[in-house]
């Protein structure tokens, strides 16, 4: 399951959304090159991303892509050979990016409109929200529209947009599900994930260098356990892009306060995680965070256990280096439940462990309406 904000549909998912969908856009739309009447043939595309050493992937979102019917050296007034050279190749322009899980559609400012008036209704009809995007034509998966993407779902006037991802209220129905009934209430932190010591890439070859920030923690929340979910909703939308939402490992009981085993760790690798695990006796759940994992653990401790916690994750080597000592100076610990402007990830449940197995698979709390013709 991936940590993307777009979403998680498998590869097969995301293919059925985009067979229910084809009939309702044309084969082709009127449209101008160079001033010159022509048509668009439409494709609805499947979105895609690129790593570096692994190549392009499939994405859990879909791309409405218009193709010019000839070649761009076909509308030029007696071209060149130079032209005839550079501009021999289609022209594509796309038009609109399609969120099933999130039923988000971003358009462009012009031609989605003007060019798919009865797709528009139908997609309204199925619970979409058309937004236009600020990009204008330029919908591509860049961190732009990613930040936009975040910032439309966080948006309190959109009321028919979720702004708690479902894998984010996954995390919090697996821990109440195995945590002690004593458990009574939770702490959610809202903050600003800190930048760490080591150069991040914010896009392509654009990188910002780091810096190890302690920033206060600007609101903590307490909320019934039972009500967990519904108030993590109620935080996130209209969140400010800098800020996520946490949970703390602070839990009320009636024989008073007491915490959650919590750990991030700074490694890739969920073999590395199980090894730490198991040399800690720790049993709980994985949650991968985009660029290494956490854990939560499912007993509780008191003041003087969680003090003698967070002394054994000190100097692990697969544990963050600098987490320890700041969740020691706060005096609970913290883990990103949402993603931020400088945390552009979604966590997600791995697995439980030590049994090394998921749960029941939590996307049937999705809605299952773009899933069906």
């Amino acid at each position: 399951m991936s940590t993307d904000i777009s979403g998680t549909f498998s590869k097969q998912e995301i293919e059925q959304v985009r067979t229910n969908l084809t009939p309702i856009f044309p084969t082709e739309v009127d449209g101008f090159c160079n001033n010159k009447p022509t048509k668009y043939e439409v494709h609805l595309k499947l979105g895609y991303d690129f790593e570096p050493g692994f190549g392009s992937f499939v994405m859990p979102y879909l791309i409405v892509e218009e193709v010019l019917k000839g070649n761009i050296v076909d509308f030029i007034d007696n071209p060149t050979l130079r032209d005839r050279r550079t501009w021999n190749s289609p022209l594509y322009c796309t038009t609109a990016l399609i969120f099933p899980e999130h039923c988000l559609v971003l358009s462009d400012n012009v031609f989605f409109k003007q060019h798919y008036p009865d797709a528009l209704k139908a997609l309204t009809a199925q619970g979409y929200t058309v937004v236009e995007s600020q990009e204008g034509g330029h919908l591509h998966w860049t961190r732009k529209i990613k930040l936009e993407v975040l910032a439309t779902l966080r948006n309190p006037a959109l009321t028919n947009l979720k702004a708690a991802d479902f894998r984010a209220t996954e995390i919090l129905t697996i821990l109440s599900d195995h945590l002690p009934e004593e458990a009574e209430s939770y702490t959610f932190g809202i903050f600003t994930p800190k930048w760490r010591k080591r150069p991040i890439e914010i896009e392509y070859d654009d990188v910002r260098e780091g810096e190890l920030v302690v920033k206060r923690v600007k609101k903590l929340v307490d909320v019934h356990r039972s009500w967990a979910n519904n108030s993590l909703e109620g935080l996130v939308k209209g969140l400010a892009l800098a800020r996520a939402v946490g949970l703390t490992s602070r839990v009320k009981t009636q024989n008073g306060v007491k915490h959650i085993p919590m750990i991030d760790f700074g490694c890739g690798q969920v073999a590395a995680v199980r090894d730490t695990l198991t040399s800690l006796s720790a049993e709980g759940m994985i949650v991968n965070s985009g660029n290494s994992y956490h854990f939560y653990g499912f007993n509780l401790l008191s003041e003087a256990e969680w003090q003698a916690w967070i002394g054994e994750l000190e100097n692990r080597v697969n544990v963050d280096e600098h987490w320890p000592e700041l969740q020691r100076a706060q005096d609970y610990a913290m883990l990103r439940l949402t993603p931020s402007r400088g945390k552009l990830y979604q966590p997600r449940f791995v697995e439980l462990y030590p049994n090394q197995r998921p749960v029941s698979d939590g996307r049937a709390v999705r809605s299952q309406l773009h899933l069906v013709a």
